[in-house]
């Protein structure tokens, strides 16, 4: 859906080296995760894990990368046994 495509475009402007738009957009790619399909859980973490990723780019970010990486690990753990 719409944060799946959100958070790709973040990925081509982290790329570019363009990271204070990679992140927001990351931000409303999270925030748009509505669907709780376990494909679509999947693809939530790998987006946290990719904007911790970036948050680790940073000074004084990694609070806020553990935090996305905890997250992340939560939505997995919420995964429907046998996925």
């Amino acid at each position: 859906g719409f944060g799946r495509a959100l958070s790709l475009v973040a990925a081509c402007y982290e790329k570019a080296d363009s990271a204070i738009l990679a992140e927001g957009l990351y931000q409303t790619s999270i925030e748009n995760f509505s669907d709780r399909h376990p494909l679509s859980k999947i693809s939530h973490a790998g987006i946290l894990n990719y904007y911790a990723k970036l948050c680790k780019k940073w000074d004084k970010r990694e609070a806020d990368a553990a935090s996305l990486e905890k997250n992340s690990s939560d939505v997995i753990s919420s995964l429907p046994q046998n996925w």
